[in-house]
């Protein structure tokens, strides 16, 4: 949900509820935390993984998560990255797993 969708609602119910009305603001306080918690929710809480982390999330024993975790800093290091022994940024893993990429709308 972006910040103009959660305006569009405000907006909305402002003209439905009237502005400054005790309905209205008791609305907008629920919507803006129910902004929050999807800001929050959509948030990595880490920044690299172990490879416990990508055990868990990719269900492949301890060894297979060491495997990826050296591959994919092999792959940074050749595009020119420092790389942390033992871990790799989330985003990365999300990319390459997933097909996400981190910080594009």
């Amino acid at each position: 949900m972006t910040n103009t969708d959660i305006e569009t609602m405000v907006q909305k119910e402002a003209e439905r509820l009237g502005v400054n009305s005790p309905e209205f603001m008791e609305r907008h306080k629920e919507i803006m935390e129910l902004a929050a918690e999807i800001e929050k929710n959509n948030r990595p809480k880490k920044q690299v993984y172990t490879a416990k982390d990508l055990q868990g999330l990719l269900e492949v024993s301890e060894s297979k998560a060491y495997q990826y975790i050296r591959q994919m800093n092999e792959e940074l290091s050749k595009k020119g990255y420092i790389t942390v022994r033992g871990k790799v940024p989330v985003a990365y893993v999300q990319e390459r797993f997933f097909g996400v990429k981190a910080g594009v709308d």
